[in-house]
């Protein structure tokens, strides 16, 4: 039995559960690349648990000769699709289409050959249509899963202390290989796996896939990134597989996922023949990677899940204008029927925290040290703003994930990693506007500020610690004490004094009033509130309203608060009853509601409150 080469369907077979989405139309986007010059090299990177070991495990099912699974794709998506491809002298153009449009798209590429060659060759033009039964376990497939490899190694180490992970790897795949075809081709005198590939294809022409799940492992994690040695032999191991002329040929496709892009590895020049697709670049494969919003949909009304909950708690990343859930939290959530943190405590928390706890100094683009600013940043983004970036700074040369230097890569790092999410205002990178995704990353940011302590800040003065404080208080407050006083005494010294260290807002506008009451709020409600701003109810728009989540419906009251610039805070409740805000509250809750009113005056900068208790 192989562990590497034309292995068979099983752990894709054992991932159709109920909570599978269909995504085999990436195999026809796979398809399109096949033999294709470049193309053919993909590098799929996200954040862990986002959906890529199985995509990897679902072509190496479609693909591998050890397979045997035509019934697991002929009912499936691919199965209503094709690629149409046209090919004259060495010129390939490929779309996907619908079998039932190929005729349409066979035209439409047949055009645009016609437009680039003479018009005495058009009868030369080779039109080809695949479905997906045409490359249906017909290759040999080499499939790595570095996890899997990982596991296998400790194993064989205890015996073979002489080899490092790299050789075990080269060298079982190699071995392999030579059972599979040593009686066709002579092989007995190569070691290394490119050039046994290459061997092959020139006595036999095979050509090969390999699918390699987790290829950055050995740049990121334990024990093995702090070995440079071995590093440079994965360096060379990966040129001579991807990059040597014999293997460019012997190899048809070649798809690799990780975390973070090539470039954040100094690895470029092994895999810089490689297209990626990443969470700030995703291309044609945005869908294919985590829950789609109808997939979501579908998945709340079959198991009856409140579909808003499960959006503020999982959904948030926007990748081509895209709604994408975390697949991991969704899953874990409808199994347990609980709306909690999941994936945060799998993920590559380690790399990103000790960036956003200040382990590395960071500066703005003039060179300034923010590292001490770290704090009110994240606060900014915890209560809900949106921060401006270029991402395109991420890519630069120095962006290696020992050489975060700046916020701009920073975020990009966040993005990459999965706890910020972004979106831009045109097609560059450039012009971007960052903020947190959802609820279950906001709590990860919440605790891991208030729990862990920076090196340059390590005592109660520390701007987090003082704001949850203050938070605590404040909430405490309006529920407990219904002291408006106290309210307006704590929102006054915080808009006053403390505001615009947090974010850059104009004092005299009620939008600076708001952030002010949702910085205030959000250490003391994040665990068991939904926070909603600007949002329909009744008869108009109440500026804050604070819903218990589900679990503490029962238990909890909800709050609006209405905000008044120069004017009273009794006008402020006023409108709250006016308007009858509540109206959206009970339809999930029967609990007593807290109406805030603060109002403040512009000029001499008092603030008010007014609180009351709606029983109705």
């Amino acid at each position: 039995m192989t562990k590497f080469l034309n292995t068979d369907q099983s752990i894709f077979e054992n991932s159709l559960d109920r909570f599978y989405q269909d995504k085999t139309l990436l195999i026809a986007e796979t398809n399109k690349l096949l033999d294709f010059n470049t193309s053919k090299f993909l590098c799929v990177t996200r954040p862990r648990r986002f959906g890529k070991s199985m995509a990897m495990h679902m072509l190496n099912a479609y693909y591998s000769k050890g397979a045997n699974a035509r019934e697991l794709f002929a009912y499936r998506n691919i199965s209503e699709y094709v690629v149409v491809e046209a090919e004259f002298a060495g010129q390939r153009l490929n779309e996907i289409a619908h079998k039932d449009e190929r005729e349409q798209t066979q035209a439409k590429l047949l055009e645009q050959f016609k437009q680039q060659v003479k018009s005495s060759y058009h009868d030369q033009i080779n039109i080809k249509i695949h479905d997906f039964s045409t490359y249906l376990n017909k290759y040999d497939v080499i499939c790595v899963d570095f996890n899997d490899v990982h596991d296998h190694y400790k194993d064989y180490a205890t015996k073979h202390k002489d080899l490092n992970i790299v050789q075990y790897l080269n060298n079982s795949i190699v071995e392999e290989l030579k059972e599979l075809y040593g009686n066709s081709v002579e092989l007995s005198s190569y070691s290394e796996l490119s050039i046994v590939l290459s061997a092959i294809y020139q006595k036999l022409k095979k050509t090969f896939i390999i699918l390699i799940d987790e290829w950055d492992l050995i740049f990121r994690d334990q024990p093995y990134v702090q070995d440079h040695k071995l590093r440079d032999e994965y360096v060379d191991f990966l040129r001579s597989l991807f990059k040597s002329a014999g293997t460019m040929k012997a190899i048809s496709l070649a798809y690799l996922t990780g975390i973070l892009p090539i470039r954040q590895y100094n690895s470029e020049s092994s895999l810089n023949n490689f297209t990626e697709y990443s969470m700030l670049d995703p291309k044609n494969l945005a869908s294919y990677f985590g829950f789609t919003k109808s997939e979501m949909e579908r998945l709340c009304i079959e198991n009856k899940i409140d579909f808003e909950q499960m959006s503020a708690w999982y959904d948030g990343y926007t990748l081509n204008g895209m709604h994408i859930y975390n697949p991991y939290s969704v899953v874990q959530s409808i199994s347990s029927n609980l709306f909690k943190s999941y994936w945060t405590k799998t993920s590559a928390s380690n790399l990103a925290f000790d960036y956003i706890l200040g382990k590395y100094k960071l500066c703005n683009e003039k060179g300034i040290d923010l590292t001490d600013q770290l704090e009110n940043i994240w606060i900014s983004l915890l209560v809900g703003e949106e921060l401006p970036t270029d991402l395109d700074l991420f890519y630069k040369e120095s962006s290696t994930t020992q050489l975060i230097s700046s916020i701009d890569q920073l975020y990009g790092l966040l993005i990459n990693l999965g706890y910020l999410t972004y979106q831009r205002s045109n097609e560059s990178l450039m012009n971007c506007l960052v903020k947190i995704p959802n609820y279950e990353v906001s709590l990860a940011f919440k605790y891991e500020l208030l729990n862990n302590r920076t090196p340059l800040i390590q005592n109660n003065d520390r701007p987090i610690v003082q704001l949850n404080e203050k938070s605590q208080a404040l909430l405490h407050a309006i529920i407990e004490e219904q002291d408006a006083l106290k309210v307006a005494q704590i929102v006054q010294d915080f808009h006053n004094n403390s505001v615009e260290n947090i974010a850059i807002l104009e004092y005299n506008h009620e939008s600076a009033l708001r952030f002010t009451i949702q910085t205030l709020m959000f250490f003391a409600t994040a665990n068991a509130y939904f926070v909603e701003k600007e949002i329909a109810s009744g008869l108009g728009f109440a500026d804050l309203i604070y819903m218990p989540k589900r679990e503490y419906l029962l238990e909890k009251s909800p709050i609006i608060i209405e905000l008044k610039m120069n004017s009273s805070a009794l006008s402020a409740v006023s409108q709250i009853k006016e308007k009858n805000y509540k109206q959206r509250i009970r339809l999930q809750s029967n609990k007593p509601i807290y109406y805030v009113g603060i109002g403040y005056d512009a000029k001499t900068k008092l603030h008010e409150c007014r609180i009351e208790i709606d029983n109705s």
